[in-house]
């Protein structure tokens, strides 16, 4: 990594943490943290009819509370965490919608077997990109223990969904979740178990957390965003490498 990008004129990097990380390699060009946009539309179009004919394939209950989490089914995900903090068999108006694939599904669905939640839990297998906002509709709530994530795309589209995110602390979260805002980051069982049955019960709370993760993920992740803010790189780049008329040629290139 620090062979390639000492080769660079600049560097981009999707959070503070990747920055961290690469800085530590000893890479020498300046890096720019810019999150990864995604496109908005193919989460935000999802409907309640949506949700209804998604529940109604998998058996779910139109009033069964059901936290969500997508994503590749490997072991650094901590899935196993999550399973175990929703053990407790007196909750059985709730499911865990998992929703993706990988090499350690087989892991996980033996783990829910010997904790007696098999009924409970619901694995999906893959699923294409024009239906992923459908399944995410389906969900209330969006969870992840991981601390493995980049940046971590499915954290976007679940907030682009409208669904508030309960997710384990890390630091590629520091500027997406604004805590008991748009969601919650966890340090504990303890802490999963009171934020988790705070949003279970509150309905209202649920849907106000869910439209400011909209909001935030609207402002900062879109795809326009994103594309303009790595213009300004190249355009900086350029600049400090052929001078002001590159700059101001391109920048009157993109205004028209």
């Amino acid at each position: 990594s620090r062979a390639i990008l000492n080769q660079t004129d600049a560097v981009i990097a999707p959070t503070e943490k990747i920055e961290k990380l690469l800085k530590s390699y000893r890479v020498e060009p300046e890096i720019h943290v810019i999150p990864s946009g995604i496109k908005l539309d193919r989460y935000s179009e999802a409907s309640l009819e949506d949700r209804k004919n998604i529940r109604k394939k998998l058996g779910i209950g139109q009033d069964e509370f059901m936290p969500v989490y997508v994503g590749r089914l490997a072991k650094e995900k901590n899935l196993e965490e999550i399973i175990g903090f929703l053990k407790d068999k007196t909750d059985s108006d709730q499911r865990l919608l998992i929703v993706g694939d990988g090499p350690y599904r087989e892991t996980l669905e033996k783990l829910a077997a010997e904790q007696g939640m098999s009924e409970r839990l619901i694995f999906t297998g893959m699923v294409s990109p024009e239906d992923i906002g459908r399944y995410y509709s389906a969900g209330d709530i969006f969870v992840s223990a991981s601390k493995s994530e980049t940046q971590g795309l499915t954290y976007m589209e679940a907030m682009a969904s409208s669904l508030p995110l309960l997710c384990k602390r890390d630091e590629a979260l520091t500027d997406v979740i604004m805590q008991g805002e748009n969601g919650f980051l966890y340090d504990s069982e303890e802490e999963f178990a009171e934020i988790f049955r705070m949003l279970k019960i509150s309905a209202g709370f649920r849907k106000k957390a869910g439209a400011l993760a909209k909001e935030t993920v609207t402002e900062r992740y879109s795809i326009k965003t994103f594309a303009m803010s790595c213009l300004g790189v190249y355009v900086r780049s350029l600049f400090e490498r052929k001078g002001a008329g590159v700059r101001y040629t391109l920048i009157r290139e993109v205004a028209g």
